[in-house]
């Protein structure tokens, strides 16, 4: 696995049919959540992916944070227009967790579960978590999704709570970074494309 997100490799390696959306990508950052919520206020317009390995103050449920430490870890988010859906609900994250974990299935990891609505577990510890955040108007409507995940933590790792991370889930060896992060937005925009018709659960416990 390279060490060092670039978006022009993620471009070449972007293997949907659809065109890639716009990508910033950053060496540290506080919060990829955070950034397009600043950039939304400030104009711009989805889809829009912002993404970083050293993410130093990540948005969690109920206020919690997401720490990662230097390298270990990919943290992501898409700007996405809603404005022709005709609801957001909590249903969004699960379908999202959904096609995150299909996408680690099919890389080799083992024994992954939902939890919902908006974790992706390895044998009851959690290796991924989704964040959604919403920007409704009469004028306009958008959401920004986030996800967090573990790729190889450092050993003897304390958050408070059981963690694990690709390696230990079965993924020898790591995928490259970039090929990684397209092949995740790629299912991401599958399914919000879709959304909520030919939403198919994997698990849900």
């Amino acid at each position: 696995m390279t060490a060092k997100l670039d978006s022009e490799v993620i471009g070449r390696v972007w293997a949907s049919g659809r065109k890639m959306p716009a990508c910033y990508v950053f060496d540290r950052l506080d919060s990829t959540n955070g950034w397009l919520d600043r950039a939304y206020r400030e104009g711009m317009r989805g889809p829009v992916i912002c993404a970083t390995q050293n993410q130093y103050a990540g948005r969690g449920q109920r206020g919690r944070t997401w720490e990662m430490p230097v390298s270990s870890g990919l943290a992501f988010s898409l700007l996405w227009e809603i404005s022709d859906w005709p609801r957001i609900d909590s249903e969004v994250s699960v379908a999202a967790a959904n096609a995150v974990a299909n996408c680690l299935v099919a890389l080799g990891a083992q024994d992954i579960e939902i939890k919902w609505p908006n974790d992706v577990l390895c044998r009851a510890k959690k290796l991924c978590g989704i964040l959604i955040e919403s920007h409704i108007s009469a004028s306009r409507s958008a959401m920004i999704l986030g996800v967090g995940i573990n790729l190889s933590l450092p050993d003897g790792f304390d958050v408070g709570q059981p963690v694990t991370d690709l390696r230990r889930a079965g993924i020898e060896p790591l995928p490259e970074i970039n090929a990684l992060l397209a092949l995740l937005v790629a299912a991401l925009i599958d399914m919000l494309e879709g959304y909520p018709n030919q939403v198919s659960f994997r698990s849900d416990s």
